[in-house]
């Protein structure tokens, strides 16, 4: 009789989980491609007094729909999206990671662009002059995101929005003797490893040469294993069209378009380990070359890390 009932539970949890894939695939194809298309079609083109009732109509529709699938995506984010104290190597890239035992993951900045109010738009404002929110990504070395923290002002620097994500109740983790690997924008400390400055780094660097130091060598093995998190962003706007331009949703909106497609994300990473698009992304990631100088960095450092020993993480 118990064998019965496990087996049925079994079925049952099996028949759930293939439930949720079903309408997590459709819920992607809402939010990436539809909801692009829906800012492009209705939100940028405004309605007069002689717009049809029809029109209006389906605009209200489409708002509608758009928001409740939305919300459905963030309410499962916690399933998808979670921090984790060991076990973020991955088969095909354990030759990168080997030499950091102890990395809980990948962590850095990125810009995506924002439509914001006029009044607000010199706090958005990057350093590179676009209108944007500062998202603070970590990933795992399968390029799935640990945990993600958008909505920064894009004048934020990076320093700051990692201190805010540590200081959060349900922030950044960072146990105790464990790392993540970051770039010279970070201050090298407890909990964050970063390379060496005013040293070759970053893989495009070093075409063609071998390292002919002990820093050089450290840091050619941290950009090989650090690069996870600058495909990860890459495949993620790769993937999402909505991620690539500002869209014409209220500001609170796009925040959690962005947190939906991030969960998104990690959703068709796990069930589609060899992704056509990463190959794209490492083209075009070669193809970048980034030298920057590590004193062109802000001059915010995080000098206070918390360390926690907490077995339940979540996002």
């Amino acid at each position: 009789m118990d064998n019965v009932q496990r087996k049925r539970s079994r079925e049952k949890l099996e028949s759930d989980e293939e439930d949720i894939e079903i309408v997590i695939y459709l819920l992607s194809f809402l939010i990436g491609t539809v909801g692009a298309w829906y800012h492009e079609n209705y939100l940028l083109k405004d309605l007069s007094m002689s717009d049809n009732d029809e029109r209006a109509y389906r605009r209200a529709l489409w708002m509608r729909q758009f928001h409740t699938v939305l919300r459905a995506v963030l309410k499962v984010g916690k399933l998808y999206v979670k921090q984790q104290s060991d076990g973020i190597f991955h088969e095909r890239d354990a030759e990168r990671w080997k030499w950091f035992p102890n990395a809980m993951g990948a962590l850095d900045g990125t810009f995506v662009e924002l439509t914001v109010p006029a009044e607000e738009r010199s706090r958005y404002r990057n350093r590179k002059g676009a209108i944007s929110t500062n998202v603070l990504g970590v990933c795992d070395a399968n390029l799935k995101f640990l945990y993600v923290l958008p909505g920064w002002e894009g004048s934020a620097s990076d320093a700051r929005v990692l201190r805010d994500a540590l200081q959060r109740p349900n922030g950044l983790k960072v146990y105790s003797d464990k790392y993540y690997l970051v770039d010279a924008g970070y201050t090298n400390g407890p909990g964050f490893l970063a390379p060496y400055r005013a040293t070759r780094y970053h893989l495009n660097e070093w075409k063609g040469n071998t390292p002919t130091n002990f820093k050089e060598l450290f840091n050619l093995r941290h950009s090989s294993a650090r690069n996870a998190i600058e495909r990860t962003f890459g495949l993620l706007k790769k993937r999402w069209a909505i991620l690539r331009t500002a869209s014409f949703y209220n500001v609170k909106t796009q925040i959690r378009i962005i947190n939906a497609c991030c969960i998104l994300h990690n959703f068709i990473r796990g069930e589609m380990p060899i992704d056509p698009l990463l190959d794209e992304v490492d083209r075009e990631l070669e193809s970048n070359l980034r030298i920057e100088d590590d004193d062109s960095y802000n001059e915010e450092q995080i000098t206070i890390v918390r360390n926690t020993n907490e077995d339940n993480i979540s996002r």
